[in-house]
């Protein structure tokens, strides 16, 4: 089965051009006032959406801040676990040779 393919042909005629061009302006307007109406609403409901946006940039706060803690404690952790070439070669380093 085949999909609904539809053409495009040329417009004839001089009503054609301006049923088109009708057609165009009332998309147009109907587009702006969408947004008229959107925007009307938004108007309205300001105060949800400024709790929206401030809850966000409270969560994204709590988040890199957390993020910022377990960075330091995994350096931390890693500090701490840092064995350097030169405490391995270094004299008494033949305890850990055994571990090889």
């Amino acid at each position: 089965m085949t999909g609904l393919r539809l053409r495009w042909r040329r417009l004839r005629g001089t009503g054609e051009y301006a049923a088109a061009g009708i057609v165009a302006i009332a998309a147009m307007v109907l587009l702006f006032q969408m947004i008229l109406a959107a925007w009307d609403e938004v108007a309205r409901a300001w105060p949800v959406f400024a709790a929206v946006v401030v809850a966000s940039l409270v969560y994204g706060g709590w988040r890199m801040l957390r993020a910022a803690r377990d960075r330091r404690a995994h350096a931390a952790l890693c500090a701490v676990l840092w064995i350097t070439l030169a405490e391995i070669d270094a004299p008494g380093g033949d305890q850990l040779a055994g571990a090889w």
